[in-house]
């Protein structure tokens, strides 16, 4: 229906649209999504077909993303890359709450609103649709590779622990203006993702609060029961940090 709302709107690959058990599952998967109703989270307002495309209908939130602020100013002090990362786990936290892991946290998926600066996710759930039709020949990795999860490297199930690590990888970028791991190939990154271990930003000449580098370090740890259990006790220790 016509209103003044500015609207976003995302087409995913015609190629999706073509297999029919993909199009229930979308939908499925797109109730859930439309569900979804926080002020940290991007709303996803209608979804439909268009010319054999899936199209999401989502709310225009006018701002930078984490990356794109991130590359201009070559890295975030850390009282403001901790602010943003405690509204990404606002988001988290209620997500998870309704059984929706994102999957594909990174920077560009993060809005950081004009108005507030308040931080606002996108894409929630968007790459297990995707990849729901085993659809990886189009190049899809699940997840953006920087930011993947051991366990999303090794092809394994997936759980809300694999969003506390890929946001971990996200907060080492914005504190230090480079992912915890770098490569010349993708498999070559993975390969650091599952056998090494992140350099501590400190270690990186720059100064952080001791509670915040052991808190960013759980969070990349490499088994997932080595990690935050929740979102909620993630946010909680860089609440702690921000009140010092």
């Amino acid at each position: 229906k016509m209103t003044d709302q500015e609207v976003a709107l995302k087409l995913l690959p015609p190629e999706l649209a073509a297999h029919s058990q993909v199009k229930s599952r979308f939908i499925e998967e797109a109730k859930a999504l439309a569900a979804l109703d926080h002020p940290n989270i991007v709303h996803l307002y209608n979804f439909g077909q268009e010319n054999g495309s899936f199209v999401l209908a989502m709310q225009f939130v006018p701002g930078k993303t984490w990356e794109r602020m991130i590359i201009e100013n070559k890295r975030l002090d850390w009282q403001f890359s901790t602010k943003i990362c405690l509204d990404v786990l606002r988001a988290l936290e209620y997500a998870h709450s309704r059984g929706v892991v994102h999957r594909d946290m990174k920077p560009s998926n993060v809005l950081v609103r004009e108005s507030d600066g308040a931080a606002t996710v996108m894409d929630f759930g968007i790459a297990k649709m995707t990849t729901s039709a085993k659809l990886t020949a189009t190049g899809q990795t699940m997840g953006t590779v920087r930011y993947m999860s051991p366990e999303q490297v090794r092809g394994q199930e997936v759980d809300l622990r694999t969003d506390i690590y890929s946001l971990g990888a996200t907060l080492y970028e914005s504190l230090l203006g480079d992912t915890p791991f770098d490569g010349e190939t993708h498999f070559e990154i993975m390969t650091k993702h599952l056998g090494e271990a992140p350099v501590p930003i400190t270690q990186r000449g720059i100064a952080l609060p001791a509670a915040l580098e052991d808190a960013l370090l759980k969070s990349l740890a490499k088994k997932p029961e080595d990690r935050f259990a929740s979102a909620r006790e993630f946010r909680v220790i860089l609440e702690g940090v921000l009140a010092q």
